[in-house]
């Protein structure tokens, strides 16, 4: 990973699908920890029960997330999570882009005889945070998928993980400027 280009997509969209503004009362630095934490945490768990009236009771939702470096992103696994975490302990992240991949699965049933969940069709985000004082700009960008889950959706679920986690250390949450 190049220091100089960690966070950042260097392709990323100019003109994006939807932006959205958050206030933050928070410091900066303790809601990106939230925000990589739940990430990490999310990475490649079923979440499905959260999303059953979304998209159905046969349909599994796992949602993964990777951090820009230039042109490529990086799974966020635990290596990466600490190079995040260090980037954000050195106050080196004003702007993480993040690609948000959402895998759709339908349950095994007697058609797939035993084969397991049959795939369907992915959405694929481009989400950049942009951390200004008191503010949170995210843009996001949907690049492709049937959109299962709507752009707001997908936001307002990522601000609740990031809300959760900030309430577990008793910081101010987060609010919309809707």
């Amino acid at each position: 990973m190049r220091e100089e280009s960690f966070g950042v997509y260097s392709g990323f969209p100019e003109k994006w699908h939807r932006r959205f503004s958050i206030k933050i009362y928070a410091p900066p630095a303790d809601v990106q920890r939230a925000l990589v934490n739940a990430l990490y945490e999310l990475n490649g768990r079923s979440i499905k029960s959260y999303w059953t009236r979304n998209v159905g009771v046969d349909i599994d939702v796992i949602f993964e997330f990777g951090v820009a470096d230039n042109l490529t992103f990086h799974y966020i696994d635990s290596d990466t999570l600490n190079t995040l975490l260090k980037a954000i302990r050195e106050g080196k992240i004003r702007i993480l882009d993040i690609i948000c991949i959402v895998r759709y699965y339908v349950k095994e049933d007697r058609a797939l005889k035993g084969r397991g969940r049959k795939p369907l069709r992915f959405d694929y985000y481009l989400l950049r945070f942009i951390f200004n004082d008191g503010k949170l700009e995210v843009r996001v960008f949907h690049v492709k998928g049937p959109q299962r889950i709507l752009i707001d959706e997908v936001a307002e679920f990522l601000a609740n993980c990031i809300n959760a986690r900030l309430n577990k250390k008793n910081l101010d949450i987060l609010e919309s400027d809707k």
